[in-house]
């Protein structure tokens, strides 16, 4: 028989915690907006004042880079009552920090459909805000235009918007992201 050798057994030291500005973490969170049920036109131009479907405020406590990820999501009731008769949407997002308002992105939603119909669609939006330029900010997504036929209507219902705050990547020239 071979004897058999004792087995190593290597103990390791605890590495320690070390803290510097770059290892320090931003937590990613969740926050949950507002939603407004106002009454919705017919017809909205670009010249006629936005009208607010939902709001969320964000808050960052690190001065670290964050992105925010903001998602809404809503169900469309279009009613075409007639051959050709259509529903034109427009949406815009926009981001407030500071009293100063940006906008963001703009959402095209349209429904013509030849024959007579109700349709009832689900409808989500995301948009990636890299890197804010402030730790507070508001976003709130707007209904800028409505073109809706004369037989047709069309309802928004179960809005929700939400933000996702998490840390950016860091670029270093020595590493890939």
């Amino acid at each position: 028989m071979r004897k058999k050798r004792p087995s190593v057994v290597k103990s390791y030291k605890p590495v320690p915690n070390v803290k510097s500005e770059e290892q320090r973490y931003v937590n990613p969170f969740i926050a949950c907006g507002k939603v407004f049920n106002p009454v919705l036109p017919f017809e909205l131009s670009q010249d006629d004042r936005p009208v607010p479907l939902t709001r969320v405020s964000i808050t960052v406590k690190s001065s670290l880079p964050t992105n925010v990820l903001i998602n809404f999501s809503c169900f469309i009731t279009s009613a075409l009552r007639e051959a050709g008769a259509f529903n034109n949407l427009v949406f815009r997002l926009v981001r407030e920090c500071s009293s100063m308002k940006v906008p963001l992105r703009e959402y095209s939603f349209q429904r013509q459909l030849p024959s007579p119909t109700d349709i009832k669609e689900p409808l989500v939006y995301n948009f990636c805000d890299e890197n804010p330029p402030m730790r507070t900010c508001t976003y709130t997504l707007f209904l800028v235009k409505a073109n809706v036929s004369k037989s047709s209507f069309y309802d928004i219902t179960n809005k929700s918007m939400t933000g996702l705050v998490f840390p950016a990547p860091i670029k270093r020239e020595d590493e890939r992201i």
